[in-house]
């Protein structure tokens, strides 16, 4: 049966082996009863599951600020533009009118 490496060995601190040593899963996980194991998985997949859910928040925001602010930009140039077009059209009829006479 083959099992992920973190599942067949884990990393623990032994005295009589020097500093770390290497012992089987199935040693290391019989120390801890179920209920907690299930607890701290739990706790886990909450704690990945807020830090998504955290940056989900941010990329969502950052990207509604920033096609805010351009929007707005686009809006206010296409505005300016009008402006002037207006103001170039008022002169050109000023300046046909004052042709005629």
């Amino acid at each position: 049966m083959f099992c992920y490496l973190h599942q067949l060995e884990s990393k623990i601190d032994n005295p009589y082996l020097g500093a770390w040593s290497v012992v089987p899963a199935a040693r290391l996980h019989n120390q801890f009863p179920p209920k907690h194991r299930k607890a701290t998985e739990m706790k886990r997949i909450a704690e990945i599951s807020k830090t998504l859910y955290g940056l989900m928040m941010f990329t969502i925001k950052s990207l509604y600020i920033l096609i805010s602010d351009s929007m707005k930009k686009e809006s206010q140039t296409y505005k300016e533009e009008r402006e002037e077009q207006k103001k170039i059209a008022k002169n050109r009829i000023i300046k046909e009118g004052k042709r005629k006479r």
